[in-house]
């Protein structure tokens, strides 16, 4: 099979890009690697929370500049936290000293990241009957 080169105008990119980016389908975003940024620990914590306290300990995480990531879970966490420090010690803080003071946390598992092999917010198509 022969591949083609097609060229498509720079101008309509960009209008299918603004159009989609208006319909709320794309989002153009940077992802650094915080390795190369100067961070020493990304890390992964599960938390669990008491019942009716989930809202104020997610309030309280989105507020927090490391924190690059939070979600509502189904299972045997809560929450779904991910952040980035400089060094352990940042770290322990977090886990010691600004989790438990958020108070309605009941327990936290964390799991550190020691090397990113793929990162990728790169959907696959979805295809009718798959």
């Amino acid at each position: 099979m022969e591949e083609r080169s097609q060229s498509v105008a720079e101008g309509t990119v960009r209008w299918r890009a603004r159009r989609m980016m208006n319909e709320g389908l794309l989002r153009i975003v940077a992802i650094p690697d915080p390795f190369r940024l100067g961070y020493r620990v990304l890390a992964f914590i599960l938390v669990k929370v008491e019942p009716g306290r989930q809202r104020q300990v997610i309030d309280a995480l989105v507020g927090w500049p490391e924190v690059t990531y939070v979600s509502s879970l189904a299972g045997a966490a809560d929450i779904y936290t991910q952040v980035v420090c400089r060094d352990h010690d940042h770290l322990f803080e977090l886990l010691s000293d600004r989790i438990p003071a958020i108070g309605g946390v009941v327990d936290t598992e964390t799991f550190t990241e020691l090397r990113m092999h793929k990162v990728s917010y790169v959907y696959p198509e979805l295809r009718d009957g798959e």
